[in-house]
Order: C-alpha cells, then sequence, then structure tokens
C-alpha cells in the first residue's frame, strides 16, 4: 500500500488534466421559450445581437433542442456571445480550448442543401475587459463552410494580462446551427505556439514557426502527409528548453510533392511527454522540370530536382572530359525530390550532373 501510494505521489507532477469550465446552457437544452421564434436573451447567460434566434427541435445537432441562427442571405449575419453579465476569468500563460458542434446550410431543414454560397460560421474567444458590453479584440478563432454536423475545437494562450474571455459565435450568411459548447482549462503547456506557417518558393517549402515562452522543450518533431492525411516524421529542430522569450524556428522541406502538402508540429519534453498541433496546408506547383544545386561539400554535392510526374531515372556525374565519376537509378516523385551524389571533391571539383527520364534530360555545372 506505502508502495502504491509513493507511486501516485510521483506520477502526479507529470500528468496535466483538463478541467471543463462552466459554460452555462452550453448544450442548449434549456431555451427562453421553446416555441418562441425570435428568443432573445437566450436562457442561460448568453446574448443574441440579432433578435432571429430559435431553439431548433426537428432538425437538432444533439439532445432535445439546438439553437438555430435564422436569416439566410449573404447580408444576414447573426451573433450569439456569453451575456453582458457573464464571461470567463483567464490566467495568464494557461491554455483553453473551446470545442462545439455546428452546421451552415443554403436553407433550414435537416440538410437544406449543400453550402452553395460558401457562407461560414465562425466561433471565437474574444477578450474583453470587464463584465458587461465591452468585448476587445478576438484571441482565436475556427470557421467551418460545411452543411454537415461538424466538431470544431481550437486552442488558445493568454499572453496578454487579459483578465476576462466571452465565446462568440457567427454566420454570415445561410442557415446555421450550434450545439454543445464546452470550454476547458488545459493548464501551462509546454509551449506557447504562436504562429506556424509555410512559403513554396523555388526549392521547396520553407515552414517558420515561433513560441511565446517554452518548459522543458527537448525538440520538434516535423510531420508531413499528402492529400491522404498519413503523418510520417521529416525531420527535427532542437527547442530552447526553458525560455520566456519569443523563439523563432524554420525547416527546410526540399521535397514537396505538387499539390498540397500537410505539415505539423510535435513538441517533446526532456521527460518524453509530447504535445502535437493543428496541421497547416501549403500549396507547392511546378510550371517545368528543372534541376538546381542544392549545397556541396568535400565528400558530396546535393541537387535538386523538380519533376512534374513520377518516373523512374538515372543520375549521373560526369566530369569534363567526359568520364563518370557516378551514376545511380532513382525514383523520381511529382514535386521536388533532393539527390545527394557522394562525389569527393578531389575526384570531380567541376563537372556536369546529368537526370535522364525516358526521352528527357537535364543537366548541370557545378564548380566545388
Amino acid at each position: 500500500m506505502k508502495k502504491q501510494l509513493l507511486f501516485a505521489l510521483i506520477c502526479i507532477p507529470f500528468f496535466t488534466i483538463a478541467q471543463t469550465i462552466a459554460v452555462p446552457n452550453g448544450d442548449f437544452e434549456t431555451p427562453a421559450n421553446p416555441t418562441g421564434t425570435n428568443v432573445q436573451n437566450w436562457a442561460g447567460d448568453w446574448f443574441e445581437s440579432n433578435a432571429d434566434m430559435q431553439p431548433e427541435l426537428l432538425n437538432q445537432i444533439n439532445g432535445t433542442y439546438s439553437v438555430r441562427f435564422t436569416g439566410a442571405g449573404a447580408s444576414n449575419t447573426r451573433t450569439l456571445t456569453t451575456a453582458n453579465a457573464k464571461s470567463f476569468a483567464v490566467e495568464l500563460g494557461k491554455t483553453y480550448r473551446v470545442t462545439f458542434n455546428c452546421r451552415i446550410q443554403t436553407a433550414a431543414g435537416a440538410s437544406g442543401g449543400v453550402n452553395t454560397d460558401n457562407n461560414t460560421f465562425t466561433g471565437r474567444a474574444i477578450e474583453t475587459i470587464a463584465d458587461g458590453s465591452t468585448i476587445g479584440a478576438t484571441i482565436a478563432s475556427v470557421s467551418t463552410t460545411s452543411p454537415t454536423n461538424t466538431q470544431l475545437s481550437f486552442n488558445f494562450t493568454i499572453t496578454n494580462p487579459t483578465p476576462k474571455i466571452k465565446l462568440q459565435f457567427t454566420k454570415d450568411g445561410g442557415i446555421a446551427y450550434l450545439d454543445d459548447v464546452t470550454l476547458e482549462d488545459l493548464g501551462v503547456l509546454p509551449i506557447t505556439l504562436t504562429s506556424f506557417v509555410g512559403q513554396a518558393s523555388n526549392y521547396g517549402i520553407k515552414l517558420n514557426w515561433t513560441t511565446a515562452s517554452e518548459t522543458n522543450n527537448q525538440y520538434f518533431e516535423i510531420l508531413k502527409a499528402g492529400e491522404n492525411k498519413n503523418f510520417v516524421s521529416i525531420g527535427r529542430v532542437d527547442g530552447s528548453g526553458n525560455s520566456t522569450t519569443t523563439k523563432s524556428y524554420s525547416f527546410d522541406d526540399f521535397n514537396p510533392v505538387t499539390g498540397n502538402n500537410y505539415y505539423q508540429l510535435r513538441q517533446i519534453d526532456y521527460d518524453g511527454k509530447t504535445e502535437s498541433f493543428t496541421p497547416i496546408a501549403v500549396s507547392f506547383g511546378l510550371t517545368s522540370n528543372k534541376i538546381s544545386l542544392l549545397s556541396s561539400s568535400d565528400m558530396a554535392v546535393t541537387v535538386s530536382i523538380s519533376s512534374a510526374t513520377d518516373k523512374a531515372a538515372v543520375i549521373t556525374y560526369l566530369s569534363l572530359d567526359g568520364r563518370i565519376v557516378f551514376q545511380q537509378k532513382t525514383y523520381l516523385t511529382a514535386g521536388l525530390n533532393s539527390v545527394t551524389l557522394p562525389v569527393n571533391k578531389s575526384t570531380g571539383n567541376i563537372g556536369i550532373i546529368s537526370v535522364s527520364a525516358h526521352k528527357e534530360q537535364q543537366s548541370i555545372k557545378v564548380s566545388r
């Protein structure tokens, strides 16, 4: 018994348990007027900016009721906010998660037709200076155009001394449905990720990200996926351990595929704990086949080879007198391919690298 108690006491500091913050009537099961079509001040500390919402009994998302944002049409914006008398206290450095179920359609009903107008439904966390109608900037948000029931969530970390927040949901057209709103306190996470973006270039895709703070952060793992969304690790970047200042990181993918490339960051602590972040998509396109020099050293040279399609190829390193210094078969995928040739500088300090595939041939002169 003593050993079990000791083990429990030792393990407690290494687990972070999310705490659910009560969102009054977050499941919308207690409407002020179940038969009314204009439910101003929805029961449970919600406030409508437009008196044009109603409880949904027939096409609800979950339970007996959902809330319907009525008023179809591109100009019929509707907003629901936690009421003037209700906001949530938050703490500097902590991370929070908002989760909700929703859909947006062109018309009311079980399906309402596809969302041909590309209307959006957005959930936000907004800062408020004090209880009352004073509302500040958006801290974080997430949007959808899905006409089917969809669960969305987003995280945000308090980096400014904002004493309280409110939750806000807005549609910019169409008919929207909302249900099951929750707010969780995730505590202090190992890192505060403030940005994660990707940019395509001639040689590939560069990923950049920044953190506002880090605790026990050993390294970042970079994962990549194609349209199948099967993420695999493609590299790692060392973290800063412990930091309370802004840190910037970057990683180059020299092998993007043509079309969408999906990237995800995973953070790993010194004690082995991990945290994964929302993936991003970066589009990469090629206009023609091309070979270019990426880097060279005394022991090897690396080139970037673009290909419009998947194909087998032969890559050759020729000396200026036409002698084959190195040759190998390779397989090019549609997109960019980085290939390293183990040619010593003393063997071929100046040469021609050529790539042959079917009847195509590309070449580049290198001087090392």
